[in-house]
């Protein structure tokens, strides 16, 4: 009977999809985008707390965690709120306020007192996604105009790392997580999971460095690397990533991405779990469609506290923004970032001019 149940559960975990988390199917035949979740961390600059009431009126006050171990990092020990599950009947908020009040004079000071005091956590990935998309070889030899086009995501220090190194060295400085040696790191890859990934990867590369028509290679890496990059540094955005196992909620997956980019612990900041998720939709330039679902959170921190011990392996930086500095380092071609950003500084906007501290009188 035990072995029956075992059985049961690893045919239940194997049919459960790591990317959508429905069951019946696995994840390479899941036809929804391919989704990371995530967490929009805010913080309001006052000196009269506005962020208490946010949190009472956003937040359940039961708040229980329990703590879960992250495979890529075994000495971070997230704890992660389950209050998302605790909302009576099922009244969540909804991010749907696209006008600002301006019923009388109050609002109007309120809302120019307000409108830069409310910021934005967002994170600058240490490569740009056109470099993880060349180093994983996720292009096709022959298509200039996509190769073309992930040179032009790169930074200039990005392509300049591919003209003048090889690929066991790009690829040694592009996944020396811990500083080992470099036979033991290019070993490892190249009999790990991801072997065949980089192996082709690697051929794809050294095609490139002898182009020749008769391998279909119309233009080589000295041609691709006199390219001239849309942008002096990689894209900013907000903490996010995917499950690590299939059976990972939507929410751990996002608390635990959140702590291990940040650093973040678990009393550092509360998920407002009254909001309900947004979400950002996305064609990546790989033609690849991409769903990102993010939670809104408050930040606990002192204001001049700053994060030091984030992952700086992927993450190149970390800094606050107001409203219109991060819209500002957001890629022109990232309509739907700009939206739920838009939407989310609306909601906590709206809700402070209506309801905010009455210091005007």
């Amino acid at each position: 009977m035990i072995i029956l149940s075992y059985m049961s559960y690893e045919i239940y975990k194997k049919n459960i999809c790591s990317n959508c988390g429905r069951i019946g199917h696995e994840s390479k035949y899941c036809h929804e985008p391919i989704t990371s979740y995530g967490i929009i961390n805010i913080r309001i600059v006052d000196e009269i707390h506005e962020h208490v009431f946010l949190r009472e009126r956003f937040s359940t006050l039961a708040n229980t965690y329990y703590k879960i171990i992250s495979k890529k990092y075994p000495s971070i020990k997230c704890y992660i709120s389950n209050n998302i599950n605790l909302i009576k009947n099922n009244q969540n908020f909804k991010l749907d306020n696209y006008m600002i009040p301006y019923d009388n004079d109050h609002h109007i000071h309120r809302f120019c007192f307000y409108k830069d005091k409310i910021m934005f956590q967002m994170v600058s990935r240490k490569f740009s996604l056109g470099y993880i998309e060349f180093m994983r070889g996720k292009y096709d030899i022959s298509d200039v105009k996509s190769i073309i086009n992930l040179f032009e995501q790169m930074t200039e220090n990005e392509i300049n790392n591919i003209r003048i190194s090889d690929f066991d060295d790009i690829l040694y400085d592009f996944i020396n997580r811990k500083n080992e040696p470099k036979e033991i790191v290019l070993n490892r890859i190249y009999e790990g999971r991801y072997s065949i990934e980089y192996c082709e990867a690697k051929v794809k590369f050294n095609m490139l460095l002898k182009p020749s028509d008769d391998n279909n290679v119309p233009w080589g890496l000295n041609f691709y690397t006199k390219i001239k990059p849309r942008w002096k540094k990689p894209e900013w955005g907000f903490p996010k990533g995917r499950r690590e196992k299939k059976t990972e909620e939507n929410l751990v997956c996002a608390c635990r991405e959140f702590e291990e980019e940040t650093g973040y612990k678990k009393d550092d900041y509360s998920i407002l779990n009254k909001i309900e998720p947004i979400e950002e939709k996305l064609i990546g330039t790989n033609g690849i469609n991409y769903k990102h679902i993010y939670y809104l959170a408050l930040d606990n921190l002192n204001n001049d506290n700053k994060i030091t011990e984030y992952d700086t392996f992927e993450i190149g930086d970390i800094r606050w923004f107001t409203y219109h500095e991060a819209m500002s380092h957001i890629r022109p071609y990232h309509h739907d970032k700009q939206r739920i950003l838009t939407k989310v500084y609306l909601f906590i906007l709206n809700y402070l001019i209506e309801y905010g501290n009455d210091f005007f009188n």
